[in-house]
């Protein structure tokens, strides 16, 4: 089931990413560019991620086939994996949990401006 996002809500410098993954079938349901949330006074450290992020919602068998096309339409669009410093570089990871059988694709340091997308009002 697909989710109706207000863009106008989520960061800014991750907002035109997300659009764009969910334009290429990815159910995104969390984001975001680690700078924003730094800046506002109604967050504390320790309730953000310090860093751009989005969070994918996949099924648990399907989980490595996304991983492996969500890297896939990243390098197309010129994103390099390597060098790997999971503190700097684009990172995926994945995750799964049996308890509630949610399997999730977490996109690290990736934002507007790495993808070329800073400034486009396409998902405003």
């Amino acid at each position: 089931m697909t989710t109706i996002v207000d863009f106008s809500g989520l960061d800014v410098g991750v907002r035109n990413t997300v659009f764009w993954l969910r334009r290429a079938g990815f159910e995104t349901v969390d984001s975001g560019d680690g700078i924003t949330k730094a800046t506002d006074s109604d967050y504390v450290d320790g309730e953000f991620l310090p860093y751009p992020h989005v969070a994918m919602l996949v099924t648990p068998s399907e989980m490595v086939r996304e991983a492996d096309r969500l890297m896939a339409t990243l390098e197309e669009a010129g994103v390099n994996f390597e060098p790997v410093d999971p503190e700097t570089d684009p990172t995926i990871q994945t995750s799964y949990s049996p308890v509630d059988g949610h399997a999730v694709l977490i996109l690290m340091n990736v934002d507007d401006k790495l993808l070329g997308l800073e400034g486009e009002a396409e998902c405003s």
